[in-house]
């Protein structure tokens, strides 16, 4: 018998269950994601992935601080390379001076909301799960 995969949605409580793969959460959503992989949780804090001048970042890991091109004040980014499906990624800002827009859906990065996405503090991680063809937003955690 195979085994089935479903996904898991939280409830207000702090309580999760099992439910449908379209489920909101906060400003995140969770999708149907099976066989999900944690590439490598430990990061060097001083090793910074920078977006290039075509506003793409390539990603060898699950966790990376990444900042702008050239370090510059502020960079859009439209193209995650890399990853397999069901991957997560975990993405940090390098520094409080920059600014770095996701632009929804203008490459491979996709917001529930439609609209961009604007990371500008180092106290705020992304959370992005990987379709296979797409990475989508699921949440974010900040300690400010």
């Amino acid at each position: 018998m195979a085994e089935e995969t479903r996904p898991i949605a939280p409830r207000a409580n702090g309580e999760a269950s099992i439910g449908t793969s379209d489920l909101k959460w906060g400003k995140g959503c969770f999708v149907e994601i099976s066989n999900l992989d944690i590439l490598n949780m430990a990061y060097d804090s001083t090793a910074v992935v920078n977006i290039n001048v075509i506003g793409e970042l390539d990603i060898t890991g699950s966790f990376h601080v990444i900042d702008t091109y050239n370090s510059q004040a502020t960079d859009n980014l439209t193209t995650i390379n890399g990853g397999e499906a069901g991957d997560l990624l975990l993405l940090k800002l390098n520094d409080n001076n920059r600014v770095i827009t996701f632009k929804h859906n203008a490459g491979n990065i996709k917001f529930q909301t439609g609209q961009d996405y604007v990371l500008n503090t180092i106290d705020k991680i992304m959370l992005l799960a990987y379709t296979g063809e797409t990475w989508l937003y699921v949440g974010d955690i900040s300690s400010g």
